[in-house]
């Protein structure tokens, strides 16, 4: 006779405890636990000009400036006038004692003198046959050589008055009357203040944006809040190998009563750029494969390589790799990677519809 009975209670435990046991996952809830959610804010690129207004700060100077420096040693006799004074084209701006060397001119001039009747005569001889030709060849050199000589002191004297080659102020006055001086010294500086320029540096995908006669708009920081109208003059040629750095001359049109060279000046320019792609630059990410940028496609962050052209502000321009149209991601990129499942704000992590595209970032993307 077979018994059973004991089978029964021992099936019983095994249901309890599996009913007690873990759950497997199951549902909405398993699915969020095994994928966690990826929050990331995208910008829909469209092309734009990016006419970003452009601020420098310089030092306002004038455009035309001389150093008056003496040409020949001496004492000095007299000079124009004291610094803030001005002078006319044309006007004494030193003059130096040049008794010593009008001496030597006179007597220069009677060498000179001798020397041509010397060669008067041996011509004369020369055509009666009484001189030889080597006699009347030394005869014109001499003549020559006096010539010269008379022609150089003649010019020294001129060096001991020097004249202004245009109308303007006097800025510095480095010696008095009766001081000695010596070739080459600075006497005075001479400034023309009607023309007055910032000379700015900007770099070299700005500078090719600019050109001459430009407007801009300047700012002196000692004449208040006002704005003064300007242009640009000049575009250097050369740019900084080093730095990448252009520089131009924006000239102040009019120059204001109170503008004076040496004041702190803020000038705004506004490029004229091409329309162009651009992205926040904290979107912009780089390895050893290059730059690239994360695009939304089908709730998927997808890995495109692209190349970057200038930055403005907290924007870059990207010249290859990207279309219109395309989502960057701009939010959202820590631990990102090609392929990765992502989700839009109001999105739901199973695909649904996506929320509108987020604004440019203006600060810096995770």
């Amino acid at each position: 006779m077979t018994h059973r009975q004991p089978l029964i209670p021992l099936l019983l435990l095994t249901l309890l405890l599996g009913a007690c046991g873990p759950q497997a996952p199951s549902g909405e809830a398993g699915e969020k636990a095994k994928k966690p959610v990826h929050l990331v804010e995208t910008l829909t690129v469209q092309p734009d000009a990016l006419n970003a207004t452009q601020e420098r700060t310089a030092t306002l100077t004038a455009e035309r400036l001389l150093k008056v420096t003496a040409r020949e040693e001496g004492i000095v006799l007299s000079l124009a006038g004291q610094p803030g004074e001005a002078v006319a084209q044309g006007g004494l701006l030193v003059r130096q004692d040049d008794a010593l060397l009008r001496n030597e001119l006179a007597r220069a001039e009677a060498a000179l003198r001798e020397a041509e009747q010397n060669l008067k005569r041996s011509r004369h001889l020369r055509e009666a046959k009484s001189v030889s030709e080597e006699a009347l060849l030394a005869a014109v050199t001499a003549a020559d050589v006096a010539r010269a000589e008379v022609d150089g002191l003649r010019l020294r004297v001129g060096y001991m008055s020097l004249t202004a080659p245009f109308a303007g102020v006097i800025a510095e006055r480095l010696v008095e009357p009766g001081e000695a001086v010596a070739a080459r010294q600075h006497l005075l500086t001479l400034i023309d203040p009607s023309r007055l320029v910032a000379r700015v540096t900007l770099a070299e995908q700005l500078l090719a944006q600019l050109a001459v006669g430009d407007l801009a708009e300047l700012r002196i920081d000692a004449l208040g809040e006002g704005v003064y109208p300007g242009h640009i003059a000049r575009i250097f040629p050369q740019v900084d190998p080093t730095t990448r750095q252009g520089t131009l001359d924006v000239a102040l049109d009019p120059i204001p009563a109170a503008a004076r060279p040496g004041q702190l000046v803020r000038v705004r320019l506004t490029p004229k750029s091409e329309a162009r792609l651009w992205v926040p630059f904290a979107a912009l990410r780089s390895d050893a494969a290059g730059e690239y940028l994360f695009l939304y496609q089908g709730g998927k962050a997808v890995r495109r390589a692209v190349r970057s052209g200038e930055a403005v502000g907290l924007k870059v321009s990207i010249l290859d790799g990207l279309q219109a149209g395309d989502q960057v991601i701009v939010r959202g990129l820590l631990d990102l990677r090609d392929g990765k499942a992502v989700t839009l704000p109001g999105e739901s992590p199973e695909g649904g519809r996506p929320a509108k595209a987020a604004p440019a970032a203006q600060g810096s993307a995770q």
